[in-house]
């Protein structure tokens, strides 16, 4: 059995529980990347609650999923809409074993980065640039057995 999960009211700062119809529930966290000194001078990253934004700031927006569906579920579409705060960090996305797909169009259709393209004022179709990026979707290669849970991960800088 396929399955579709979507987060298409994504706002900024007001992230929220999604359950799907099958079973599968999806978390979302959205947390601004903090660099500092750490002992001995050496480099820190943290992670901490995402409030308040100034252009440039860079996120992370996690989204966790569990298998409470009591059965075997295959061909999982995880998606999610790029807040119109945030623009994508190239090559960010990740998680489990699968194929990470882009749309620029507003979730309508979703390619690969290399196959996506626009089209500019003057009518010639170019490569899309990652802060066109509207959705992110993750297509998971494994089933996803009974209780199991992981999560799909991708960066975006600060509009």
């Amino acid at each position: 059995m396929a399955l579709w999960i979507a987060m298409s009211a994504v706002a900024f700062g007001q992230l929220a529980d999604w359950t799907a119809d099958k079973g599968i529930r999806l978390d979302a966290l959205l947390e601004k990347v903090v660099e500092s000194k750490g002992p001995e001078g050496a480099a820190r990253v943290d992670l901490v609650p995402a409030v308040v934004s100034a252009g440039g700031e860079q996120f992370v927006l996690t989204l966790r999923f569990t298998n409470a569906s009591g059965t075997v579920v295959d061909g999982v579409r995880i998606t999610s809409t790029i807040p119109t705060s945030l623009r994508y960090l190239a090559g960010s996305a990740t998680g489990p074993g699968g194929l990470v797909l882009f749309s620029v169009d507003g979730g309508h259709t979703f390619g690969a980065e290399q196959e996506l393209a626009v089209r500019a004022a003057n009518s010639e179709s170019g490569d899309a640039d990652p802060s066109a990026y509207t959705h992110v979707r993750w297509l998971l290669a494994a089933p996803l057995e009974v209780g199991a849970t992981g999560f799909v991960r991708l960066r975006a800088l600060a509009r």
